[in-house]
This record gives structure tokens, C-alpha cells and sequence, in this order.
């Protein structure tokens, strides 16, 4: 009896723990898709500043020189989201531990970063993001102004019944 409450526990958890996973595994793909975008778009207007590709000869920033590449590659293409989404050429499990830098990462940091990181949503927050959100207005500045990162806006948004559709992992640019 004892055995079977225990199975029966453990699938529930196996059930709540795949569902989540799944979840922020999504999350952190749109996240790495709009900063990918962006250092895409970095990489090319300092291309066309210098009349010249960039010679990536070492990491920046936790990225290694192939990711690095293969931004630029895909950011020319056009292609940067579809590429993500579709695994990044087998390195899908490699972008996101580079993209994470977890040597880097603590949460001190990211509260420094974004003030309000894990604070509760004020009535105040809500009604400024949804105001933010009908004017159009760039997932960057709503982090900044917010101080919270764009994936807890797209959390929170969808939590108070946004549907973001295909906003949700695409730049939004204003």
C-alpha cells in the first residue's frame, strides 16, 4: 500500500516536473532567440561600420568563437528564430549553457540587473505593462522601465490573460 502511494506520488511529480520543464525550456528558447537577434544586429551594423567581417578569434561573453559565427551566419540569413527553434544545428544544449554563462549567473546578479526580480506584481506594475503592452511598446524598454526581464513581462502578460501568439518570441520593436 505504502509502495503504491509512493509510485503514484512520484508520477504525479514526474507529470508536474515535465510540464514545467517544458515550460521554461520554451521560455528560455524566445529569450535566447531575441538576444540572438540583437547580437546579430550588433554584429552587422559593426560589419558595415568597418567595411569588414569581424574575426572572431576568442569568446565574448561566455560565447564560444563558433556560436558567435554562427549568429552572424543566421543573423544575414534572416533566420535567427527558425534556426533556434529548430535545435541550432545539434548545439541546441550548447547554446544554452553558453547563452547562461551559469559561472556567471547568480541571482544577486540578476536582481542587480533587474531590480524587481522576484518581487510580487503590484496593481500598479500590471496596469503599467498592460498599458506598455496596447502601445506597442519594445520588450526592452518595458524591461526597463518595469525592471523585470522580458520574460517575466511575457509570464506575467500571459498570466493576466494576454494571449502573446507570435509576439511571444519574436523582438518587438518600436
Amino acid at each position: 500500500m505504502e509502495n503504491e502511494k509512493t509510485n503514484d506520488l512520484e508520477k504525479r511529480f514526474a507529470a508536474v516536473l515535465e510540464v514545467q520543464r517544458c515550460v521554461t525550456y520554451e521560455s528560455v528558447e524566445d529569450i535566447i532567440m531575441e538576444t540572438f537577434y540583437e547580437l546579430g544586429q550588433l554584429i552587422m551594423t559593426q560589419e558595415k561600420v568597418q567595411g569588414a567581417d569581424l574575426a572572431f578569434r576568442k569568446s565574448i561573453c561566455g560565447l564560444p568563437v563558433d556560436v558567435l559565427k554562427d549568429i552572424r551566419e543566421h543573423a544575414y540569413a534572416e533566420d535567427i528564430p527558425e534556426w533556434v527553434s529548430m535545435g541550432a544545428d545539434g548545439k541546441r544544449a550548447r547554446l544554452l549553457l553558453s547563452f547562461l554563462d551559469t559561472n556567471r549567473l547568480s541571482q544577486e546578479d540578476f536582481r542587480s540587473k533587474f531590480p524587481k526580480a522576484y518581487a510580487k506584481w503590484s496593481e500598479e506594475d500590471d496596469s503599467t505593462l498592460m498599458q506598455m503592452w496596447s502601445e506597442g511598446q519594445s520588450w526592452p524598454n518595458m524591461s526597463n522601465v518595469l525592471q523585470r526581464n522580458v520574460n517575466a513581462l511575457k509570464l506575467r502578460l500571459e498570466k493576466l490573460g494576454v494571449n502573446l501568439g507570435k509576439d511571444a518570441g519574436v523582438p518587438r520593436r518600436r
